[in-house]
């Protein structure tokens, strides 16, 4: 499991950092200021 907080990221950061963790294979979720991603 992964947390990242993205309350003070830009988008680019937040969308770059999605696509990391999708091209990773975690199931990911953003929810409030924070993503979770879980290993598949």
């Amino acid at each position: 499991m992964i947390k990242i907080e993205i309350g003070s990221m830009v988008a680019e950061d937040v969308g770059n950092t999605l696509l990391k963790l999708k091209r990773a294979e975690y199931h990911v979720g953003l929810y409030g200021e924070d993503i979770w991603a879980f290993a598949r």
